[in-house]
């Protein structure tokens, strides 16, 4: 009986320190993310307010890298510490079907260690994107409104670095 006990404490030990991660609904294997000339990809899209931006930067192959919070971070000092800890972001991957976007991120929770995903769901418009729905953490979506407006600009965090298309379970 000790044994046994010993075990459960042992696994549960090693539950609450493991990583884990949602699964994708976006993201499968021979993903294909779709296209809309409405999409730019020569700069980053942004919410801005005083002088501060929370941008994020599209890649033609799906990938999709996302500040966090708003930044004061001018955009080569992101390009120059896009690994930083302090410029919070997430890697995801998007989809577009008509004039729909669909962008799903992993960010990981510093409670729980556990990357959650996050789906926003948005309407291509000419240098913007309307904000229209948030699902996070499997809840039920949840109707935002609010606009990215594009800006053109170079150099961007290379997508390399999205590491949500190396993960194993992803890619099955």
């Amino acid at each position: 009986m000790k044994k046994l006990i010993g075990t459960i404490v042992i696994s549960g030990f090693v539950v609450a320190c493991s990583v884990t991660y949602d699964m994708p609904v976006v993201y499968k294997k021979n993903y294909v993310p779709g296209t809309n000339t409405m999409l730019n990809f020569d700069g980053y899209y942004s919410e801005s307010r005083e002088n501060q931006l929370k941008p994020v930067f599209f890649y033609r192959d799906g990938s999709v890298w996302f500040a966090e919070t708003f930044t004061v971070y001018s955009l080569a000092q992101i390009e120059l510490n896009k690994n930083d800890p302090s410029i919070a972001h997430s890697w995801g991957n998007y989809k577009i079907e008509a004039d729909t976007i669909y962008v799903e991120r992993f960010h990981l929770s510093e409670n729980t260690n556990n990357y959650r995903r996050i789906i926003l769901k948005g309407v291509l418009q000419v240098n913007a994107i309307r904000w229209i729905q948030r699902e996070e953490n499997r809840q039920n979506p949840v109707k935002v409104d609010y606009y990215s407006t594009f800006t053109a600009h170079s150099p961007k965090p290379d997508s390399s670095g999205n590491w949500t298309r190396t993960r194993e379970q992803y890619n099955k």
